[in-house]
């Protein structure tokens, strides 16, 4: 680290602009360490100099050519001072905000789903009247799969489309989603499964495996499972720092948009936009120009920390 003496050392001069040993310290910081590591010897030290004496001379051309006035660098100088600002001075007014215990709590449990979700499977079936007929649609589709185990999910769709009685499912190829050990399906298109139908759907070797016939209501079904999904069990001691980061950054980002407003209201704002209407949306091209938009700057940070991803269910391929 330089020394503040050292940092306002001159280390070259170009007209009466000067580089400090303090500007080649800020060169070498921007750098990701990796090439920043090039240059410890004296010969790339000397090689980086003179390409910031090369960078001056360039930037002195160009302010005698006026371009310091040019509306694109003046926006792009303009973006610059707002990013700056809002770093330095949202940084500050959010290393005020911590998050409480309490908080990290509340938050778990209102996101408990996120965290506890039991095993399941996810099943698709085809709902027939008689015992009988089912039975043989069943010695059919058995004989199919037999066939060609690779096409499980697009035989059972075709028999779905052909047999069953389930208007509701019937786009869908008979899915139901997801069904868990107490016998519920998660969107509650059937009544709980008990028994052996619940049984035989856990115990299935694999995906694309059919049931027996087993009763529903009144009527019969066969059932498919066409992807596992293992339980997750995250304590609130497991999801601390991932509740903690987001509720952080939930904060951050009610700083930042406060601030904002704050400003704006003690600025003096006066908005037309009918005017907006002379603008066509789908007659504009994109600008030749390596200048970036302002949305870029004033879009809130990247969307806030998504809960941790589920495990993959196995799934056969859609059909």
């Amino acid at each position: 680290m330089l020394t503040p003496e050292q940092r306002n050392t001159v280390a070259a001069r170009v007209g009466d602009r000067t580089i400090t040993l303090g500007d080649f310290e800020r060169e070498l910081q921007a750098m990701p360490t990796f090439v920043r590591a090039r240059y410890g010897t004296p010969e790339r030290k000397s090689e980086l100099l003179h390409t910031l004496v090369q960078f001056e001379v360039l930037a002195a051309e160009a302010q005698a050519k006026g371009l310091d006035s040019d509306p694109e660098v003046m926006q792009a100088v303009k973006l610059a001072m707002v990013e700056k600002l809002l770093v330095d001075d949202v940084s500050k007014l959010a290393k005020a905000s911590s998050v409480t215990e309490e908080e990290i709590a509340r938050a778990y449990e209102n996101r408990k789903a996120d965290f506890v979700r039991p095993e399941a499977v996810r099943v698709s079936y085809i709902r027939i009247k008689e015992k009988a007929t089912a039975d043989g649609i069943l010695g059919e589709l058995r004989s199919a799969l037999a066939g060609d185990a690779r096409e499980a999910r697009a035989i059972f769709g075709d028999f779905v489309r052909r047999h069953t009685t389930d208007t509701s499912t019937f786009s869908r190829n008979g899915d139901l989603g997801f069904l868990t050990r107490d016998g519920y399906l998660e969107g509650g298109a059937l009544p709980r499964l008990e028994g052996a139908a619940l049984e035989a759907l856990f115990a299935m070797p694999g995906p694309g495996v059919v049931s027996d016939v087993h009763p529903v209501g009144a009527e019969f079904a066969i059932f498919q499972v066409t992807s596992r999904r293992p339980a997750i069990t995250k304590t609130l001691a497991d999801a601390r720092l991932m509740l903690t980061n987001s509720l952080l950054r939930e904060k951050q980002d009610r700083v930042r948009r406060d601030y904002i407003e704050g400003l704006r209201a003690k600025a003096k704002v006066q908005i037309d936009e009918a005017v907006l209407g002379s603008i066509d949306v789908g007659k504009i091209r994109t600008a030749t120009s390596a200048a970036r938009p302002v949305t870029a700057v004033m879009e809130p940070p990247a969307a806030l920390a998504q809960p941790p991803a589920l495990p993959p269910a196995l799934e056969l391929p859609e059909a």
